[in-house]
């Protein structure tokens, strides 16, 4: 079957408002479950707790070898009364199952079906943890949950950022409970995991949260949409505590995660959970903050982009910078660091392959100090092997534990963390490059443009712009141009960071019906007398303007509207909610916005101003007007047209026309002579736009050809990756099977040495144990007592001990007995006295073959005379 479900790309934001507009309905829930060594216990455990009415599916993904069949639906089959089954072929998903995967397959979510995946057509490693969790989160008509339990490595991470992100719950055995703690150990170091907790305790919250939801997501919504006051009371609690305004947030963002905690907490209302926010010994307020900041993000997320950011700004900034001028780099949103660090090892390989050495500063910023302060240490989870490749892991990273590994000295030291709030602190300035990925999205459009305006402030002339893969500039058309759209990088080419103010300015006012203006001048604070009178004659305009002047509006080359004055509502079109555009052909009816364009065309070939006299208004067909287009030069270059601004007024016909000019400098149209301009005009402006088709098809082609070329040469790496991949872990089950034979052979010989040892001091015989270069291997404690023996002679040779009875010539009669495994027995004077027999007797190995020497000793007054 044909997969859809995106492999290693970055989280797609989309899906996270397309459940968050589904917050009114009540969705089916999933319960996906990643085990892997030690997870037979777990599930067993898992089901022993769960009954089998909860409305959910639940989803078994485990590791399995392709070579053998599974037997886990038997074994599982003990522990619940579920239907269990194997997905061999795509299934309808059904509430109060349990589905589990096939050996040698993966599985994904597509619709509403279960859906079975060969490995053997996979082009990627084998994570099928992962796998299912993405397409569970992508998945817009279910209500995700990831469980993950014991098992080894990573496998996980990247599924439980996706779930989390679209507001989903994530919970995580325990590690102390866990037989491998590998996964659960990597699974917490996200920093996305809601509940970590034993088995059993897993089991009740799911069975609470699944079986009683104390808040559904249609009460939820009924009682936002009822009172916004304790939306706003919940705000400033955040806000008390945080000093951070989440009122800007996206409210279907906001109440997801809300909605989550309540469940959790099993609080019913709005009114109950705020009680449980004002309780300040629960640190309930301190949960919700940590949740409300997102905090997903990934080294290296979504590859392609930061390849582009590499060789679209990176490589030609450090190549164009000298040694003396710093490189300065803000990455806002950082999280815990990977993208901040991510970007410092792109600059330093690039400096190291250019040979040269300058200074890079990151400024790495966030308004979660949790996130900081992981971020300052440096040090990350082992999974990050799958984000990272070589050689840039080991040329940038230490192993600082066996689960973790630790950001080298030289990467550290380019990046400055610091608590920063975008929408209230200062932003920084002449800044070269600005991140700002996957940030803007959670945001209502009034904190979308409070952050660009920042971010517009602190780039310098030239400077870049990264954004997110669903993210694009906010109304900036005259400060931004686009450097490569599917990378999202843009570059400043307006230097005047006061456009932007007067852009967001404007449009605050065109989107106001200009009868709601004060009509009189308002009172104005008491300063000196020469700022009274300035404000008092700018006021005095003001009115005059309003009163008299005709709809008038001056647009720059960009054909934006900077400013306005009259009655220009009368002329533009219907506001309509959502974002606002100032270009004058968003403005204006079609018909009046074409003789508006074409008029500025006239006069930008005659350099002279241009008026249309009595224009018919196609829409309304009884309204006819009269177009005049003015040419201004920014006063200080007269002669640029990089400035010219287009004073246009709008005027009805029956408008007495005294004021149009018939001087030499201008050029008068009647109606037919504007029609036909306009006509020609708009032609031309087709067979441009024609042009500009064929253009870009072009360039798509080519670029289709080298994305297959590309795509082709990904897959060969991906095959051979995939083998290696399948090859390690056909060892690691081998090694895993291995060491439980060997785990089994040291217990069993654990037995056999305890045995021997409680036999040999039941039975008092003093005996000696020699290899056969005649070393000592172990001794009974009576035989110390004929001759002077401590622990630490183990290992030592036992003709370097001082013996206390006569046998000169012992090595003879050792030599005799582990070359040819002859006895020998004489009798010996003991240090009490008394008559004993030295025996000396061959040590014979399981192969019954001579592999040393054993000496043993019997007192004669105790065993009669032999």
């Amino acid at each position: 079957m044909k997969e859809n479900i995106p492999e290693f790309n970055p989280l797609q934001p989309a899906f996270v408002e397309a459940k968050g507009d589904l917050l009114s309905e009540e969705l089916m829930n999933i319960v996906a479950i990643g085990a892997s060594a030690g997870g037979l216990e777990a599930l067993q455990r898992w089901f022993d707790s769960i009954p089998n009415d909860t409305d959910a599916a639940f989803v078994v993904i485990q590791h399995l070898s392709p070579d053998y069949k599974s037997i886990m639906d038997k074994l599982l089959e003990r522990h619940t009364t579920m239907p269990v089954s194997v997905v061999d072929e795509a299934v309808d998903i059904e509430p109060n199952n349990i589905y589990l995967m096939s050996p040698g397959k993966e599985m994904a979510l597509e619709g509403n079906k279960i859906v079975p995946i060969d490995r053997s057509s996979k082009t990627r490693l084998h994570l099928p943890i992962n796998y299912f969790f993405r397409s569970i989160a992508q998945n817009v008509t279910y209500r995700s949950i990831g469980i993950i339990l014991s098992g080894t490595g990573s496998d996980g991470c990247l599924g439980i950022k996706a779930i989390h992100e679209t507001g989903g719950l994530v919970m995580v055995q325990s590690p102390d409970d866990s037989q491998f703690n590998g996964m659960p150990m990597n699974a917490i170091a996200t920093g996305v995991v809601d509940l970590t907790a034993p088995i059993e305790e897993l089991a009740l919250t799911t069975v609470n949260y699944l079986k009683n939801p104390h808040v559904s997501g249609q009460t939820l919504a009924s009682e936002m949409s009822d009172s916004n006051r304790l939306v706003q009371k919940i705000c400033s609690l955040l806000m008390e505590d945080s000093g951070i305004d989440f009122s800007v947030y996206k409210l279907s963002s906001f109440s997801r995660r809300l909605k989550n905690r309540m469940n959790i907490n099993q609080v019913a209302s709005l009114t109950d959970y705020i009680r449980l926010l004002e309780d300040k010994p629960s640190n309930e307020l301190i949960r919700l903050q940590q949740d409300l900041f997102i905090g997903v993000t990934e080294f290296f997320r979504d590859t392609e982009a930061f390849k582009s950011l590499r060789e679209e700004v990176i490589e030609k900034l450090i190549a164009a910078r000298e040694t003396n001028e710093p490189i300065r780099i803000w990455c806002i949103a950082c999280s815990s660091g990977e993208e901040a660090y991510t970007i410092a090892m792109i600059c330093h390989d690039v400096m190291e392959q250019m040979g040269k050495q300058l200074d890079v500063k990151i400024f790495a910023t966030d308004a979660d100090v949790r996130g900081l302060d992981k971020a300052a240490l440096g040090i990350y989870p082992e999974s990050i092997s799958t984000e990272i490749f070589e050689p840039l892991l080991s040329n940038h990273f230490v192993k600082e534990t066996a689960n973790s590994y630790r950001i080298r000295k030289h990467i550290r030291n380019m990046v400055v963390f610091a608590k920063h709030d975008i929408l209230k602190d200062p932003p920084f300035s002449n800044i070269d490059l600005v991140t700002c990925r996957n940030m803007l999205i959670y945001f209502q459009p009034v904190g979308q443009q409070k952050a660009f305006n920042s971010i517009s402030f602190s780039l310098a002339q030239g400077g870049h712009l990264f954004l997110g893969k669903a993210e694009t500039p906010f109304q900036s058309d005259n400060v931004f141009e686009c450097v490569d759209y599917r990378g999202k990088i843009y570059k400043k080419i307006n230097a005047s960071t006061e456009k932007v103010k007067m852009t967001n300015q404007n449009t605050q006012f065109l989107a106001n019906n200009d009868k709601e203006k004060p009509k009189t001048p308002t009172k104005f604070v008491q300063r000196s007398q020469a700022n009274n009178k300035i404000i008092l004659l700018s006021q005095v305009a003001e009115l005059i303007f309003d009163r008299f002047l005709p709809a008038t509006v001056i647009a720059d080359k960009h054909l934006e509207v900077i400013h306005s004055y009259g009655h220009i509502s009368d002329w533009l079109l219907p506001h309509k909610p959502g974002r606002t555009s100032d270009k004058i052909t968003d403005l204006f009816t079609p018909s009046i916005s074409s003789y508006i364009l074409s008029a500025i065309d006239q006069c930008n070939t005659t350099k002279k101003e241009v008026i249309y006299r009595d224009l018919e208004e196609s829409q309304s067909g009884d309204k006819r007007f009269t177009v005049r287009v003015i040419p201004y030069h920014h006063y200080d270059k007269p002669n640029s047209d990089a400035d010219v601004f287009h004073i246009v007024t709008l005027m009805d016909t029956t408008t007495e026309l005294s004021v149009i000019s018939t001087e030499d400098n201008s050029l008068l149209l009647p109606a037919d002579e504007a029609e036909k301009k306009r006509l020609e005009f708009l032609e031309n402006e087709v067979k441009e736009l024609r042009a500009r088709l064929g253009t870009s098809q072009a360039q798509l082609s080519n670029a289709s050809e080298q994305l297959q070329t590309s795509n082709e040469e990904l897959m060969a790496s991906n095959e051979e990756l995939q083998g290696t991949n399948e090859e390690l872990q056909a060892v690691n089950e081998e090694l895993y099977t291995l060491n439980s034979e060997y785990q089994q052979k040291i217990n069993e010989l654990t037995v056999a040495t305890n045995d021997i040892d409680n036999f040999m001091k039941s039975t008092g015989i003093a005996a000696i144990f020699l290899d056969k270069s005649y070393r000592i291997r172990r001794y009974t404690a009576p035989f110390g007592d004929y001759i002077n023996i401590l622990p630490v002679d183990v290992n030592r040779s036992f003709l370097d001990l001082k013996l206390s009875f006569g046998f000169e010539s012992i090595e003879k009669y050792l030599a005799q007995c582990a070359l040819k495994g002859t006895t020998h027995t004489r009798k010996i004077i003991l240090p009490n006295g008394h008559e004993g027999a030295l025996k000396i007797l061959p040590y014979l190995n399981s192969k019954r073959k001579v592999d040393g020497v054993v000496l043993m000793i019997d007192e004669i007054n105790e065993i009669g005379t032999e």
